[in-house]
Order: structure tokens, then sequence, then C-alpha cells
């Protein structure tokens, strides 16, 4: 699927069932969604629009990247990727690298 800014994913998953009339994808088990952009996400089950590019997940989700993690059990992907929401129970993981300035201003030793 592409998005608007020319993103690319590439979505693996264990099972799925298309319905040609609504265009909606439906993906259960060991769902891994890569984006040419970094980001990747782990996922139980989602459906995918195909025809608006959004994607809904009410299972458990995880999305990464190099900087950030965020476990959720709801994710929505609206407006060609343009909006994420993440509900019911978030948690954000940042991870800092050694340039980051400390909370107080200083620098780390």
């Amino acid at each position: 699927m592409e998005m608007r800014d020319n993103v690319t994913f590439e979505t693996t998953a264990k099972d799925g069932l298309y319905n040609t009339k609504t265009e909606q994808l439906t993906l259960t088990q060991d769902i891994v969604v890569t984006s040419s952009s970094g980001y990747q996400a782990f996922l139980n089950e989602a459906v995918v629009d195909v025809r608006g590019s959004n994607i809904v997940s009410d299972k458990p989700v995880e999305v990464k990247t190099a900087t950030w993690t965020i476990n959720a059990n709801r994710m929505e992907v609206r407006d060609s990727g343009d909006l994420m929401r993440f509900e019911r129970g978030v948690f954000v993981t940042l991870i800092m690298d050694n340039t980051t300035s400390t909370a107080g201003g200083g620098r780390k030793p």
C-alpha cells in the first residue's frame, strides 16, 4: 500500500480474507507491517480499507521506530497515514541517545 507521501508499506500475515465488494482486507495472526520510512508494526488482527487506505485494529498492537515504541490495545490509521490514533491502554517508550541533553538542561558526561 502506498500513502500520500510516497511511503510504502509491506504487510505480511498468517491469514487474510479479501472482500471484493467492500474492498476490505481482514488480516489475522502474526501481522507485521514494515514501512519504507522506518516504522514497524506488529498486530494480531487488522482490517485494511484498500480503497480508503485506512487500517483499524481492535486487538493489541506494537509500533516501533528507531527512537520510540508505542503499545496499545487499539490502533486506527486514517487519511492515508496522516493520522495514527492509539487507544485503550497506550504505553509509549522513548529511546534517548547519548547526544540528548538531560531534563535539567545540562549535558550528559
